[in-house]
């Protein structure tokens, strides 16, 4: 009902508009894939309610700082997030039952200058949360290395009526409560928007290994980068088509895989994430020169806000869904540029709506018209509202007072040459 009712259709990723097109193109028989008339528009976050306030402070001058100040900008984010994690880790205990003299413990637990990766979103099946735990005495040892030591964070929340969802976090907390890790890595119950503004800011590697293709977007990478962190994905959802090596990587994946092959297909990338870990970023992490700064990871946190931050903001967005989907083709010379083509005067004779936010009725196909998105006097600002005779959203546009005296006759109306979005079929 909803592809059949709306004007317009959009994924929030360039693959997810590819899987869609795929997905839905019984709806329009006769089309091939690449035009059944769904786009995409790749979603975007909010950054002043993300961004630390540590990063704001850097202005514009990101592009020339020395390395050594953002990489004690990241300690500090990340010294934070030690705090934080204390604190949240002694109340969940506290609540489990644990006594205080049990909790000595957690003074110890993570360290503001070993490498910290993240992982933290909502629980169902097809993220994969447990992804990391498929060689456990393998990550036990990424984990306990003497020299290039790693520690994660984790934060999560199922459905109430996922006991799927549930028993993977129940996994992984048993795994978090083996005293021989619990110092390296750390579940943290109750996930919402006051811990992921701490927990975001404060880790190195972002992680993400959703099951490819089954990622709409996934957002919380992008708010990880717009801090410096760098990304350790899957290329699904916004990465597989904003990945860079500047950003971070990209963990392969076993997509031939047959369908009755789960296991081996997260024993193959859980390996793959284990190597890259391993082989590649710790080392360039603890790869540090002679004034202790690692200069190309702080080199690559430069990077990654300079370039992909500005990609993933709101602003770029809403940008994008008004430049792509809803503003009109322009026009020619002579029409105003919210007008379809047409001479100035409509009909000859009588005063044009040759103003912004004067759209012919028949710029929206048959089975659309009376209602559509459009603009009102004021530019940024958007309203739903039923068009006038005239083909205005209001009369106040045409003429400034309550008037249709530039109605078209039918006569002497032209249809406009864009294309109306073909329907699904019945």
């Amino acid at each position: 009902m909803g592809l059949r009712l709306a004007q317009r259709a959009n994924g929030v990723s360039t693959l997810h508009g590819a899987v869609s097109r795929e997905m839905f193109r019984g709806l329009w028989p006769g089309f091939d894939i690449p035009e059944v008339p769904i786009t995409s528009v790749t979603n975007g976050v909010h950054a002043p309610t993300w961004v630390a306030p540590e990063v704001l402070a850097l202005g514009d001058d990101i592009a020339a700082a020395p390395a050594a100040d953002l990489w004690e900008l990241r300690r500090v984010l990340r010294e934070r997030l030690v705090r934080e994690v204390r604190e949240r880790l002694y109340a969940s205990w506290r609540q489990r039952g644990a006594g205080t003299t049990e909790l000595g413990w957690i003074e110890g637990v993570l360290d503001p200058d070993v490498l910290t990766i993240g992982f933290a979103r909502r629980v169902p099946a097809y993220k994969r949360l447990t992804l990391m735990l498929r060689d456990r005495e393998r990550l036990a040892e990424l984990l306990l290395h003497p020299r290039r030591p790693v520690q994660i964070v984790v934060a999560g929340k199922a459905h109430p009526a996922d006991d799927g969802g549930k028993r993977l976090v129940q996994e992984l907390v048993r795994f978090a409560d083996d005293p021989r890790v619990r110092h390296r890595i750390v579940f943290l119950p109750d996930y919402g928007m006051a811990m992921a503004r701490k927990l975001l800011p404060g880790c190195d590697v972002w992680l993400n290994n959703p099951l490819r293709p089954l990622e709409a977007c996934g957002t919380s990478g992008m708010k990880a980068a717009l801090n410096g962190g760098l990304n350790l994905s899957v290329r699904d959802g916004w990465w597989d088509e904003w990945y860079e090596p500047d950003f971070g990587w990209a963990v392969p994946t076993a997509d031939g895989t047959a369908a009755g092959e789960q296991d081996r297909r997260d024993d193959l990338e859980a390996a793959a994430l284990y190597g890259l870990v391993e082989e590649r970023i710790a080392p360039l992490f603890y790869e540090r020169g002679a004034d202790g700064v690692p200069a190309r990871w702080t080199e690559m946190v430069r990077r990654t806000l300079t370039g992909l931050g500005p990609k993933v903001q709101a602003d770029r967005m809403v940008r994008e869904y008004v430049d792509r989907l809803y503003a009109p083709p322009p026009a020619p010379t002579g029409c105003s540029p919210w007008t379809p083509a047409r001479p100035a005067t409509w009909p000859p004779g009588r005063p044009g709506c040759a103003r912004p936010g004067a759209v012919s009725r028949s710029t929206t196909p048959r089975w659309a018209r009376g209602w559509a998105r459009t603009r009102d006097r004021t530019p940024a600002r958007w309203s739903w509202g039923r068009r006038w005779p005239c083909g205005c959203a209001s009369p106040s546009v045409c003429s400034g007072r309550r008037t249709w005296r530039c109605r078209p006759s039918r006569a002497g109306s032209t249809r406009t040459t864009r294309s109306p979005i073909p329907r699904p079929s019945r």
